[in-house]
């Protein structure tokens, strides 16, 4: 589809056709979203059929593309209820939940190339749907009758092609030689805090016998804590199920359980997910904890490959701490630097001294500046004592 244009010869700006109205209305933009849409064409003043040519492909591009300057504007003008503005994102996505329960996406809209984890449109979106589901729970709205019931499912699946995006948008933007250094450099160019204090229990699965953790959570921004990036350790690259989900020829992602091996349900087990409640707030307890039901592949990936529990949890406390808390980056590196033969004993001296301490957000940075610092003080008296002698 393409706009017509008018060219309005006496005030030297373009306007809607009726076509133009139509298509949008179809879209699910409401009158008010239209005239925002209008105003704005108003105030280019283009006065050549060149200029509105190139202004039509613009215009076309970025009302299409959910998340960017101008759709946001769109979504902010529309005096739509937050229940319709979250079926209208999904009815322009084409999004329709798959017989395995996945939810494939292939519409006319697509998210923008440029929307970033910590981008207005994404706040607004959490915020309708904290509005839309706050009675209940997110799963028991899905197990529900009516509308909201298919539409808690397809929000709560949602919020993994969001991820997609927000990975697409690290990697496509920023230099680093890891995924990890590509997101520092996000953080710095927007002068952003980054969080990574929330445990990072369900994203190090195992199999076979627990011996430390492999990845870390970081959260964007440190205040709201909506997107969320799991990260290998040692290489520094994002765990993400989107490196190993295959596309099919027809533009849908293969969603068949059977088709995965034990190393790509690894990855899947522990990939992120885009959180939709406010922090330290019950909607999160809502939306990203008491979800419905997976797609059937990561259900699977869940089963197979289980988590540990935390050292301090009270019905099944297991042998879990996390490496990367109020350090940040100081954590990463410091565990990094501990030789792979050395790092099992490395962990288990770490664990006893979190349980010893009972100080969750000790972090692995200060734990081991401490035992350099005991290990120089045995050391000293060490030499003492045989000068002495």
């Amino acid at each position: 589809m393409t706009f017509s244009w008018l060219l309005d010869k006496y005030r030297g700006s373009i306007q809607f056709s009726d076509k133009e109205v139509q298509l949008l209305s179809t879209d699910g933009w409401d009158k008010a979203s239209q005239r925002k849409a209008a105003q704005y064409l108003y105030q280019q003043k283009l006065t050549s059929l060149e200029q509105i040519e190139k202004q039509k492909a613009h215009m076309w591009h970025q009302i299409h593309a959910i998340g960017s300057e101008f759709y946001t504007q769109m979504y902010q003008a529309s005096q739509k209820e937050p229940v319709q503005r979250l079926q209208m994102i999904l009815g322009q996505l084409g999004a329709k939940i798959d017989q395995y329960h996945f939810l494939q996406i292939q519409g006319a809209y697509h998210f923008d190339d440029q929307l970033a984890p910590h981008a207005l449109f994404l706040v607004l979106l959490c915020q309708d749907i904290q509005r839309v589901f706050k009675a209940q729970t997110l799963a028991e709205y899905a197990q529900g009758d009516g509308e909201l019931a298919l539409l808690a499912q397809q929000i709560h699946l949602l919020r993994y092609w969001i991820d997609r995006q927000n990975i697409h948008y690290i990697r496509g933007n920023f230099p680093g030689e890891n995924d990890y250094q590509k997101l520092l450099n996000y953080q710095t160019y927007y002068g952003l805090s980054l969080d990574y204090q929330t445990d990072a229990t369900y994203h190090n699965r195992y199999q076979g016998r627990f011996i430390y953790p492999n990845n870390f959570k970081v959260q964007v921004t440190a205040k709201s804590k909506h997107a969320e990036f799991i990260i290998d350790l040692v290489r520094g690259d994002f765990v993400t199920q989107w490196d190993v989900l295959k596309p099919l020829d027809n533009g849908l992602i293969d969603s068949q359980p059977s088709h995965y091996g034990q190393y790509e349900l690894s990855i899947i087990a522990n990939t992120e997910s885009f959180n939709f409640g406010q922090v330290h707030h019950k909607s999160h307890w809502r939306l990203d904890i008491e979800h419905p039901a997976d797609a059937q592949l990561r259900q699977k990936a869940t089963q197979q490959w289980p988590y540990e529990p935390d050292v301090f949890d009270k019905q099944h406390p297991g042998q879990y701490v996390d490496i990367v808390k109020k350090g940040g980056s100081h954590d990463v590196y410091a565990w990094q630097e501990i030789p792979l033969a050395q790092r099992q004993e490395a962990y288990q001296n770490y664990l006893a001294n979190y349980q010893n301490s009972r100080r969750r957000a000790l972090g692995f940075a200060k734990f081991a500046e401490q035992q350099k610092i005991a290990a120089t003080k045995a050391k000293t008296a060490e030499t003492k004592e045989e000068l002495d002698e």
